[in-house]
């Protein structure tokens, strides 16, 4: 109860600042840039909590689907926010833009397929989850890593363009900083965790409640 509890109230929170920054910067090209990273926050939040649910491995595999149109698309969706919030909107052309999004897009297909190549999942378990029993990932093949590798690296840019932004601006824009750090932080740290030591459930994916953490601080420090 405790576990759909908090993630209905993270997502409930996503679809939240959604509505707010839509209704009031839907006219800046900011607004509608945190308004798509926070709905793709929100699709890999939501994804997480049903894939614990599934009962049988096809259905744990589509909803894996689903939750990695979140999770692929996001990281395009964080740079692309981090560039407009830095002033290099004139990087942002249709030809970059469609780079960046070869790989995410082209992991929909390979983790949809995976149990016939076993190049992105590899081996489940069912394992124990409070009185549930739930299927877990026990391994995983190259292609994850590739994926791991790519998003991270454009979550380090994103991240840095963001610190960055922050420091350059005037001291009265400075104090956002604070929350532009804590949100980027409480991002890495959450998915760090899932992803090197399985914390705090091998079926229970944190990131989404760090990232849901991070678009408040990034609202609150953008924003307010």
């Amino acid at each position: 109860a405790g576990l759909v509890t908090s993630h209905v109230g993270a997502a409930v929170l996503s679809l939240g600042l959604c509505v707010y920054v839509g209704r009031n910067y839907w006219h800046q090209s900011l607004g509608r840039a945190f308004v798509g990273m926070v709905g793709m926050t929100t699709i890999w939040m939501v994804a997480s909590i049903a894939r614990v649910f599934t009962t049988s491995l096809d259905a744990f595999l589509a909803v894996s689907v689903v939750k990695y149109v979140g999770i692929s698309m996001l990281a395009p969706s964080l740079l692309v926010f981090a560039l407009l919030y830095d002033g290099r909107d004139y990087l942002l052309t249709r030809r970059r833009l469609a780079a960046l999004l070869v790989i995410p897009v082209a992991s929909l297909p390979v983790v949809a397929t995976t149990q016939l190549h076993e190049l992105f999942y590899t081996a489940y378990e069912t394992r124990s989850l409070a009185s549930m029993s739930v299927i877990s990932i026990v391994e995983v093949g190259p292609l994850y890593w590739l994926f791991v590798v790519y998003s991270w690296t454009i979550f380090a840019v994103a991240s840095a363009l963001l610190v960055y932004a922050g420091f350059r601006r005037s001291r009265f824009y400075r104090s956002q900083l604070v929350f532009v750090l804590l949100g980027v932080l409480a991002a890495w740290v959450a998915n760090f965790a899932y992803v090197f030591f399985n914390w705090p459930h091998v079926a229970v994916d944190p990131t989404p409640f760090g990232l849901a953490l991070s678009n408040v601080l990034l609202a609150l420090g953008v924003f307010s």
